[in-house]
């Protein structure tokens, strides 16, 4: 494939005597979301994509600014152009990036830069700030596969205020078990609830939110290290090196937290084989 060029919107006409002039092409209404999807369409779905250019790709950028040579206010455009830094640490760039995304289409893209802040770039002031305005904006949304409440309640443990925490955790979860009869919270929920109720030094609470996580997901590393540790602060040695051994062999099985950036990422506690060594000292596998 030949170098990409950035689509400039001029073509060239000829006039009397064959002279040759730059004729723009009318200045396309880019305050219309029709205009802007069908930008994202023609270069990033009809062309990046189906040129085998992904994010990782050194051309990726180029098809993001041939969308931004037309219209510079489209959205999308800067998020995806951020993407390849976002998913590799270069928030330095990212930021500033995902920050035209916002400002150009806040609805859409202020609760992905509260994510991009709190699980990736660890900014828990940040995030909250935006999760904060996501709340008042949104309500009772959502981004990434969670409530704005269950990330509210990660930046504020990571921030070692367990109290706001554990007010946001169990928002999410009322949430969630309010959707039906049969609605179940989410194990990660759970499992984050039970880690700050553990700090709060609750612990038969925190032992069986965390038992609720297992019951969903029994291989689940985290849910097994901590419900583990629990159970060693409460004196129940034999049974709490159940769980850290049967913590150990899912991790060691592959077994994670089923997240869907954990590629690129670690999440909050997130646990590795070291500390299940630390856990469970002189044992091995």
């Amino acid at each position: 494939m030949g170098k990409l060029k950035v689509l400039f919107l001029s073509v060239c006409i000829s006039v009397g005597g064959g002279k040759v002039l730059s004729q723009p092409y009318p200045v396309p209404d880019c305050a219309q979301y029709s205009v802007r999807d069908s930008l994202v369409k023609r270069y990033i779905t009809d062309g990046a994509v189906k040129a085998g250019v992904s994010y990782t790709d050194a051309r990726w950028p180029l098809y993001c600014d041939s969308i931004l040579s037309i219209c510079a206010e489209v959205a999308e455009a800067y998020q995806l152009k951020a993407l390849p830094y976002t998913k590799y640490g270069n928030y330095l760039i990212a930021m500033p990036l995902i920050d035209k995304a916002v400002l150009y289409d806040t609805l859409q893209f202020l609760p992905y830069r509260a994510f991009i802040k709190g699980i990736f770039a660890k900014d828990y002031d940040g995030a909250i700030a935006d999760f904060s305005l996501c709340q008042r904006l949104s309500g009772s949304g959502g981004v990434m596969d969670h409530s704005f409440s269950f990330y509210l309640g990660l930046c504020y443990m990571e921030n070692g205020d367990d109290a706001m925490a554990s007010r946001y955790l169990s928002e999410d979860i009322a949430m969630q078990q309010g959707r039906g009869p049969e609605a179940q919270a989410h194990f990660n929920a759970w499992l984050y609830s039970g880690i700050v109720q553990m700090n709060l030094g609750h612990l038969d609470t925190a032992r069986s939110q965390l038992q609720k996580c297992l019951d969903q997901y029994p291989q689940h590393p985290e849910g097994n290290y901590y419900m583990a540790a629990v159970l060693f602060r409460m004196g129940l040695l034999v049974e709490g090196k159940k769980y850290a051994s049967a913590g150990r062999a899912g991790h060691a099985a592959g077994y994670r937290m089923n997240e869907d950036n954990l590629y690129y990422v670690n999440y909050p506690k997130q646990v590795s084989s070291s500390d299940f060594d630390a856990l469970l000292p002189g044992e091995r596998n």
